[in-house]
């Protein structure tokens, strides 16, 4: 019984010293140190959007029992990446993620160009590029843990 006991309490505190815990039930993964809780289903492997449509979608997202979700912006999404590993280059115990295209963030790029442009991400290889808003590319949303 005090085995169990301490066991239980070794599980509590690995969980508590985690980044990212998997919640498969409701398809999405805490952030435990950046206090955000993003999307993990297999929508965010197959549904593309233009960046306006994808904030939208992210708006309207009912996922694990949320209604409050978003589109991350680029520092948000920078931190699930894992620039040790390649190909997907995203924390471990994300389970969907397309390496073929890149995902969108809510940030607009201000540099000079005649296309409206925002910053999208590259789990293929973590790294950030600018898009035109018009092109359609993946979605991953995010909430802030209340």
């Amino acid at each position: 019984m005090i085995l169990k006991g301490f066991i239980a309490i070794f599980v509590v505190l690995l969980m508590a010293k985690a980044d990212f815990i998997r919640e498969n039930k409701k398809q999405v993964v805490h952030d435990t140190s950046h206090c955000l809780i993003w999307q993990d289903d297999n929508r965010t492997k197959v549904i593309k959007k233009n960046w306006k449509d994808a904030i939208e979608f992210c708006e309207n997202l009912e996922l694990g029992g949320y209604d409050d979700w978003r589109l991350p912006n680029i520092n948000e999404i920078f931190t699930i990446s894992d620039k040790s590993k390649i190909d997907p280059a995203i924390q471990s115990e994300f389970n969907n993620v397309n390496t073929k295209n890149h995902y969108w963030t809510s940030t607009s790029w201000n540099g000079n160009h005649t296309s409206p442009i925002a910053w999208t991400f590259d789990f293929s290889d973590s790294n950030d590029e600018d898009d035109d808003k018009n092109k359609e590319l993946l979605i991953r949303c995010v909430r802030d843990k209340k």
